[in-house]
Order: C-alpha cells, then sequence, then structure tokens
C-alpha cells in the first residue's frame, strides 16, 4: 500500500478498513482487499493518532496543532474540533464515553463525549506515547475496578484509577520510553 510521503505515525483497522496516520498531514483510507486507497483526509498539521468512533461513525484525529477532529466518515467532513492539550498530541483511546489524549505534554486529558467534562492525570515526567484500560469485573459481571494505563518518554508505565484519576503504581524498570501497551488474556 503506497500512498504516504512521509513516516506513518499510526495505523487502525475497523470495520474492514485500514487508517493510516502521517506527518504528510493526511489519513488515509485503504481498502485492505485490493490494497487500494479508497480516501484521504487532509489536515494542516502532521497527524500522530487516527481511531474510529463506531457509535458516531466518526474518525477522530490527534495532531501536532494540539487539536482533535471528529471527521463524520459519511460526508468525509469535520464535524467538531477543539484544543486538547498543551503541546503536540501523541496517542490517543476511546473508553466508555470518555477521550483519552495524551503527547508531548506529560499530562493524559480525559474528555467526556456526552457531557464536555475534562479530567486530568497527572504524574508522568515526559512525553506520554501510549494509552490504554483495562476493565476488571467481579463475579457478578459488575465493575469491579477501571484501570487507565500510561507508558511514557519518562521509562515507566502508570496505572490510574479512571474514576478518582490517582495513580496506583508507577512500573519502572524500561531504560527508554514506553511507546505501546496491549493486555493479552486479561
Amino acid at each position: 500500500m503506497i500512498g504516504h510521503i512521509n513516516k506513518i505515525n499510526h495505523l487502525n483497522f475497523e470495520n474492514g478498513s485500514l487508517f493510516s496516520a502521517s506527518q504528510d498531514c493526511t489519513v488515509r483510507q485503504w481498502n485492505v482487499q485490493n490494497d487500494t486507497c479508497t480516501r484521504i483526509f487532509k489536515f494542516q498539521d502532521p497527524v500522530s493518532y487516527s481511531i474510529v468512533h463506531k457509535q458516531h461513525n466518526f474518525l477522530i484525529t490527534g495532531s501536532w496543532d494540539r487539536i482533535v477532529r471528529a471527521v463524520d466518515l459519511k460526508n468525509g467532513e469535520i464535524d467538531r474540533s477543539f484544543v486538547a492539550s498543551r503541546q503536540a498530541i501523541k496517542c490517543l483511546h476511546l473508553y466508555d464515553k470518555w477521550l483519552f489524549v495524551g503527547g508531548m505534554d506529560p499530562i493524559v486529558y480525559a474528555y467526556d463525549l456526552t457531557s464536555g467534562d475534562v479530567k486530568s492525570y497527572e504524574g508522568h515526567q515526559s512525553w506520554v506515547l501510549s494509552i490504554t484500560t483495562h476493565v476488571i469485573l467481579k463475579e457478578d459481571g459488575s465493575i469491579k475496578s477501571q484501570w487507565l494505563l500510561t507508558g511514557s518518554d519518562d521509562t515507566t508505565v502508570r496505572i490510574w484509577d479512571i474514576v478518582s484519576t490517582k495513580c496506583m503504581e508507577k512500573l519502572i524498570g524500561h531504560t527508554d520510553g514506553v511507546t505501546c501497551i496491549a493486555f493479552a488474556n486479561n
């Protein structure tokens, strides 16, 4: 799949399409069946990250200009946008009604997509490069705890309580930045 003219920052596979966010200020949507680019979304600044919000059929992007944009995938137009960080955005994560934003600002911001409320998770000493969430259930299926996990260029992983925003654990052991986090088999 050839098309970008600069570094690719993030890949996201959703609903049968591959989305690639790039330093060339575009996000490309690819048909993986025939390896063709089906759409190009152009922006003014490099795009660090893109994710699909399935419920609203939006492509959500985070860019170097600190702006989060929600692009309507039906018409390809920007539906809404807002400044989401004090520095360039490097990663995004959707969980429930929350959009988590991380980047060159060591603070992770969480935006409630229904009410507009904002929370912040403070503690990292450098760029936040990766974000994920993990939910622990009780035996009856109800939620026991909800965790936000962040990886940083400060070489740490932090585990936060999503509700209280308190850092519960600081994991030390890497000798360089933590660029991605994933859970496997719970």
